[in-house]
């Protein structure tokens, strides 16, 4: 099995600003199973920009830009509508799974190593919400550069209370009144609470240089908005997804992922740990893995 690996000139220095890179409690890694890979792959590359390594024997394809991983797509592994899988960097996934189970949730795959990529599990919280938990090998996670076509942000939709303390409890993370999902290491995510009748799912979000013409972009080729002037969109392979402006209005200061300090603005610039802000694609961080390799048995968790 290949297995990603950072460049060869890269230093520890190099490293602690490397997109790809994650805090121990963020999210770190994306993925999506779909009935028809090539429906995507075609959506995806065309509103996205996002270059697609050929399918390894399960199926399973890398998507990079410039050169570093951002996502991947496979084979939908279970019935029911494509959703996004979400992964957290967790240090130990089996004390992860286990402290999971303890506090009351559910365990839908064991940790399984990935070759040498890293170890993944699938947990579902008390109210039914997925998660998926990755321990690093040589695969760290997304490159979260802040560029348009990376991950901007992630969003928890819960239907119990119960959910808060189970995800204090197995990932330090806190919940905040205002939509603010915070953990050990800062910024995590944001969260909103749906009702019973609606399945707890996550919503991801992708930087875009422009909205309005990514929107288009994405409903020519066969998206459905949710609502006039949308953010958020259904992919034709029926996976829901949002969009975000590579470069926002600033309305005050916002999130530092090392301080963990809450300004006004709570979107992401990037899930890595490292606050790029706006400017980011002009800074140079061009840290993460170089040549494109499939990294064989990784494959998109059932939930």
């Amino acid at each position: 099995m290949k297995s990603p690996a950072p460049p060869a000139d890269s230093s520890p220095s190099d490293r602690s600003t490397d997109p790809a890179q994650h805090a121990v409690g963020n999210i770190c890694w994306i993925d999506l199973g779909v009935p028809d890979s090539q429906v995507a792959v075609d959506f995806y590359s065309g509103v996205l920009g996002w270059e697609f390594a050929p399918p390894d024997s399960t199926g399973y394809q890398l998507a990079s830009l410039a050169g570093h991983f951002v996502t991947a797509l496979g084979p939908a592994e279970d019935p029911g509508p494509p959703y996004w899988t979400v992964y957290v960097h967790t240090k130990d996934a089996a004390v992860s799974a286990s402290a999971a189970v303890q506090a009351g949730g559910t365990l839908i795959v064991p940790p399984t190593p990935a070759g040498e990529a890293g170890i993944a599990a699938v947990i579902r919280t008390p109210g039914g919400a997925r998660l998926s938990l990755w321990q690093p090998g040589t695969h760290t996670g997304t490159w979260a550069s802040g560029r348009p076509g990376t991950l901007a942000d992630g969003t928890l939709r819960i239907t119990t209370d119960d959910d808060h303390t189970f995800l204090h409890t197995v990932l330090g993370w806190r919940l905040e009144p205002d939509g603010v999902m915070t953990g050990p290491n800062g910024y995590v995510g944001r969260w909103t609470k749906a009702e019973a009748t609606i399945a707890p799912d996550w919503l991801v979000t992708f930087h875009v240089e422009d909205k309005q013409a990514a929107a288009q972009r994405a409903i020519a080729l066969g998206a459905r908005p949710h609502g006039t002037g949308s953010d958020i969109l259904t992919d034709p392979s029926g996976a829901t997804f949002a969009i975000a402006d590579h470069r926002h209005p600033r309305s005050g200061s916002h999130r530092s992922y090392e301080t963990g300090v809450v300004g006004e603005d709570h979107r992401l610039d990037a899930v890595s740990g490292v606050d790029l802000g706006e400017d980011a694609a002009d800074m140079g961080f061009d840290g993460g893995f170089g040549e494109v390799e499939a990294f064989g048995d990784l494959r998109v968790g059932p939930a």
